[in-house]
């Protein structure tokens, strides 16, 4: 775990370093998490001894509640929810070495995303309000 945080670190301020300097467009902390729960997953599934399935587990779950807040608002609150949903779910199959589980469910998160991504009104949408300040 270690050298995934030491990773998470590098990164971060590498990206950081190339925000600063306009190189770089997206969040650097966001970044740095997605690279380093990508290398997590490989290392896992390697048998790495240096890969805490929890620590990945973690950037994970932090990935998609990033993703849900960033684009929640666009893609309506149906989406979200079925964001997490499907988004947890085949983390913890992937993380499980369950891919046969894990391929469906990210898939399905894909064309969920896709399909909400072109529809003119997101479903939801009258639940905005409600659920604004919920997290």
């Amino acid at each position: 775990m270690e050298y995934l945080l030491l990773l998470l670190i590098v990164l971060t301020l590498a990206f950081w370093l190339l925000y600063r300097w306009k190189i770089l467009t997206f969040c650097p902390i966001c970044s740095a998490a997605l690279l380093t729960w990508i290398v997590g997953v490989v290392l896992l599934y390697l048998g790495s001894p240096f890969a805490s399935p929890l620590f990945v587990a973690l950037l994970v779950g932090a990935s998609l509640g990033a993703l849900a807040e960033k684009w929640g608002n666009k893609l309506g609150f149906f989406w979200k929810t079925l964001w997490v949903l499907l988004g947890s779910s085949g983390a913890y199959f992937l993380l499980n070495k369950e891919l046969l589980k894990a391929v469906p469910l990210l898939t399905a998160l894909l064309v969920v995303t896709l399909v909400f991504s072109f529809t003119k009104e997101p479903y939801g949408r009258f639940l905005k309000d409600k659920f604004k300040n919920c997290c």
